[in-house]
């Protein structure tokens, strides 16, 4: 797909049943549509499973995995 925003975008109304990426995400990148995957009930998290958006980190430098509550936790299992 190449854009992140429109990835995040589609877990929010169902069509994607998940989002990883593990890195190469810079803020401006995952802002707007990490926020509405979470308005729509989304878990988004990086994949340490903390905070998915982070002022102080540097570009490129992100990854993020957005999922519903139920898969969430299995999804950030796997990535580990």
């Amino acid at each position: 797909m190449g854009a992140a925003a429109l990835a995040l975008a589609y877990v929010a109304n169902g069509r994607f049943d998940a989002f990883i990426q593990s890195s190469g995400l810079s803020t401006w990148d995952i802002a707007a549509a990490g926020l509405i995957a979470e308005r729509a009930g989304a878990v988004v998290t990086d994949l340490s499973g903390g905070l998915w958006f982070d002022l102080a980190r540097e570009a490129r430098s992100l990854g993020v995995l957005a999922a519903p509550p139920a898969h969430h936790p299995a999804l950030l299992a796997l990535v580990h």
